[in-house]
C-alpha cells in the first residue's frame, strides 16, 4: 500500500506543554500499624525473591487476599 504525503519540508514547531502538579492530600497522612504490617510483608517477599540466587530459592509466600 503507498502512501502520497505532501508537505512543505519545514516541520511545525511543537505545541509547548507545561505540566502542573496538583494535590489535595493533608498535610500529615496518618499510617496505621496495619498498612505497615502489609506494606513490609509484602516488600520483604519481593526483597527475599530478587536477593535469591536461583529460582529454587524462592520463599513459598502466601498470596495478599
Amino acid at each position: 500500500m503507498s502512501f502520497d504525503v505532501h508537505h512543505n519540508g519545514q516541520a511545525g514547531k511543537p505545541a509547548k506543554q507545561t505540566l502542573r502538579v496538583v494535590h489535595d492530600f493533608p498535610a500529615e497522612v496518618p499510617v496505621t500499624d496495619a498498612v505497615l504490617d502489609v506494606v513490609e510483608a509484602f516488600l520483604g517477599a519481593q526483597l527475599l525473591a530478587i536477593l535469591a540466587d536461583t529460582p529454587d530459592e524462592l520463599p513459598d509466600v502466601a498470596a495478599p487476599e
